[in-house]
Formats: C-alpha cells, sequence, structure tokens
C-alpha cells in the first residue's frame, strides 16, 4: 500500500507532524492574545538553502529515476546566477516590506484562484474536527489520512 511513497516522505511527514499538533496546555484569552508580542520578520532564507531545499525534494519526487535527479540538478545549477540576482532584489523587498512572503502568497494562493477556498487551499476544513489526547494519536490520524491518499492516487494511476 506505502509502495510508491518514498519512506523518506513519511520521515519528513512524520517531523512535520510531530512539530505542528502540539496539544494545548490551557485556553488562551483574548486578553492573553492582545498582549503577546509582535512576530520576527520572515527571514528570506538564503538562495543555497532554498535551491538545497528543493533538490531534497525532488529527489524524493523523483523517487530514484537518476535521469530526473540529473536534470533538475543541471536546472538548478543553471537558475543559480539568476537566482542570486533575484534574491537580492527579494531581500530588498523584505527591507521595505512587513511580510514578504505575503505579497506573492496571498494573492497567487487564493485571490486568484476562482475555485472554492477551503477545498482547494486546505482540504481539512472538509474534514471534522478532531479531539486528541496525546501526540500518538494525533500522528495515527495524519498517518490514516496520508495512507488513504497513497491509496486513492494508487487507484488513479492504475
Amino acid at each position: 500500500m506505502y509502495r510508491n511513497i518514498p519512506a523518506k516522505l513519511f520521515k519528513l511527514f512524520s517531523l512535520f507532524a510531530k512539530n505542528s499538533f502540539k496539544p494545548k496546555n490551557g485556553q488562551s484569552s483574548v486578553g492573553d492574545l492582545l498582549n503577546q508580542k509582535p512576530l520576527p520578520k520572515v527571514p528570506v532564507p538564503p538562495i543555497e538553502h532554498t535551491l538545497g531545499r528543493y533538490l531534497e525534494y525532488a529527489r524524493v519526487v523523483a523517487d530514484g529515476n537518476s535521469e530526473a535527479i540529473a536534470r533538475t540538478e543541471e536546472a538548478v545549477t543553471k537558475f543559480f546566477k539568476v537566482g542570486i540576482e533575484l534574491q537580492k532584489k527579494l531581500e530588498k523587498i523584505a527591507e521595505r516590506e512587513e511580510n514578504w512572503v505575503n505579497r506573492y502568497w496571498l494573492p497567487e494562493m487564493y485571490l486568484k484562484v476562482r475555485l472554492p477556498l477551503p477545498m482547494f487551499s486546505n482540504p481539512v476544513y472538509v474534514f471534522p474536527q478532531q479531539k486528541f489526547r496525546n501526540l500518538n494519536e494525533q500522528i495515527n490520524y495524519t498517518a490514516s489520512l496520508v495512507r488513504g491518499i497513497a491509496e486513492y492516487k494508487d487507484l488513479i494511476d492504475k
């Protein structure tokens, strides 16, 4: 059932799940939220980091296809010179703006899309809310979602 899903993807997902679904210790009041310190500006990651992460995930998607990996690595190498210039522009934007990510993310992911947002931007909205007693329950639930998605993809690919 998981044969088409690389083990590395599950490892990455489990790390994400452990860091993302931490149980709440107590309820926050509106007053607590108003007294919080403002979040720091979103940093612009170095181009080397971004391209390294891109290659890391591309290798997972390529699933051992050495030709596809080689083409992707070549494309990243070619892009690097242009990428350095684009990185400088992005860093200048980040200096001027409160959150440079919103400039691109908000329009592209939410405002330009003419589809129902809950289902097409975050399908988790359509699932009933879960009340987990511990982190292990959260991870098991998430794993079952991933399993269902993988099985559905297998059906489509047949």
